[in-house]
């Protein structure tokens, strides 16, 4: 099942995709719904543009338009406020499924009567691939008995006494680094002080310093407001190859040294970061909301962890996955960084593992790190935003820069 629900996973995005266009195409054509869906279908088809409505009305299906007028009203749709998406989307849902009771239907006993109840809250969700069990996790279970020190020590840092010397060993050469990204992207994004600014036509409370230049001038900003400053978050969301390969030219330690310096930077910037291993399984290191402390352990531990084959499309589906539901929540932006060393040997690849990693760019920031002189699957399969670090001793460097150009976009985009 595994193997199949991936190798199709494009096309079926691509068929819900068609789905929207045949919704909009029965709409144009003046096909009767009942209440609900007719109105928002209708709402939807008329914040295109007038050609179009009238283009798409003289097709009868999504498959019989060129693939460029397909692909120019599906932009439009992109475009949407997020509320409509989000209802075109659940309307396709009903309509798929309402399909599936029809096709059903042909087969099951006419003594069996089937009812679904609000449909439009109805969903599969096929998450085969959560590691959720702590006995396959990969990760050492502790011993029930600790010293009195080692509980002092998980306490303060979440780890035990060995534990934290093998931390304080990884971070002597990064904290420096730590203290300088902190600087710099704190300047880099300034918080607004929370108080009472000037310059407005309209307020609440008069500022009588400005009084005589605003009059004379006829401009009138003599007004103040009381500003509550916004903050400015990015979701992080970090992919980690742990397979065979990065038992090579010391790999895996360079890799985690950045990933304590990428998490320890986030950390002490309060933003919110999720990590990931993957092999050909996937591994929860840190969740969105877990507490970073907590997963210091489990950084610590990957190196004993390496072994399998890469499996990048497995990683994808369950990150993005998380990293929608967690941005959606919260109402802010996400960034998934990938990083590995090899060739997918396991799920899809080629082609197909191209359009899946376009599909999830169309969704937020994908950005693919790779390792290695010679020439790396990142070029090929991330495109412009893959990333080939020649030296494993520059990866620190590669997933600052992807940070500060994200936070950067972010500023921009504010």
């Amino acid at each position: 099942m595994e193997i199949a629900f991936g190798k199709y996973r494009v096309l079926v995005e691509e068929s819900a995709e068609l789905n929207y266009i045949d919704m909009l195409i029965e709409e144009a054509q003046g096909k009767k719904k009942e209440g609900h869906k007719g109105r928002i279908m209708t709402d939807i088809l008329k914040k295109l543009p007038e050609e179009d409505q009238k283009v798409i009305s003289t097709y009868q299906s999504a498959g019989d338009m060129p693939e460029d007028l397909r692909k120019s009203i599906l932009k439009k749709l992109r475009s949407l406020p997020d509320w409509m998406r989000d209802y075109i989307k659940q309307m396709s849902y009903i309509s798929l499924l309402e399909k599936d009771l029809e096709f059903l239907g042909h087969f099951l006993p006419k003594t069996l009567q089937t009812e679904v109840e609000h449909r439009g809250f109805v969903s599969f969700i096929l998450k085969a691939w959560e590691d959720a069990s702590s006995e396959g996790s990969g990760f050492s279970q502790k011993e029930t008995q600790e010293s009195q020190m080692d509980r002092k020590y998980r306490k303060e840092y979440g780890l035990d006494q060995e534990e934290f010397r093998k931390y304080q060993n990884l971070m002597r050469n990064i904290t420096p680094f730590v203290e300088s990204m902190k600087r710099k992207f704190s300047a880099l994004m300034p918080q607004t002080e929370e108080g009472w600014h000037w310059g407005y036509l309209h307020g609440r409370r008069i500022d009588y310093r400005k009084m005589h230049t605003e009059i004379p001038t006829g401009r009138g900003r003599i007004y103040q407001r009381r500003i509550i400053p916004e903050k400015k978050q990015l979701a992080f969301k970090l992919l980690l190859d742990i397979s065979s390969s990065m038992r090579k030219e010391d790999k895996i330690e360079s890799a985690i040294k950045s990933l304590l310096l990428f998490s320890e930077t986030l950390h002490d910037m309060n933003m919110p970061f999720s990590i990931t291993a993957f092999s050909d399984r996937v591994l929860n290191i840190k969740s969105f909301e877990e507490d970073y402390k907590t997963a210091r352990a489990k950084i610590i531990e990957l190196k004993d962890m390496l072994g399998g084959g890469t499996n990048i499309e497995k990683a994808l589906l369950v990150s993005s996955e998380d990293l929608e539901i967690f941005c959606k929540k919260h109402r802010m932006k996400g960034v998934m960084i990938l990083f590995s060393d090899g060739e997918p040997t396991k799920g899809l690849k080629g082609d197909a593992l191209k359009d899946l990693i376009r599909q999830l760019k169309s969704r937020f920031p994908l950005i693919g790190v790779g390792v290695g002189e010679l020439r790396n699957f990142v070029e090929e399969y991330f495109e412009k935003t893959g990333i080939r670090v020649k030296d494993v001793s520059m990866l620190p460097s590669a997933f600052l820069f992807v940070m500060e150009n994200q936070f950067r976009r972010l500023l921009s985009a504010s």
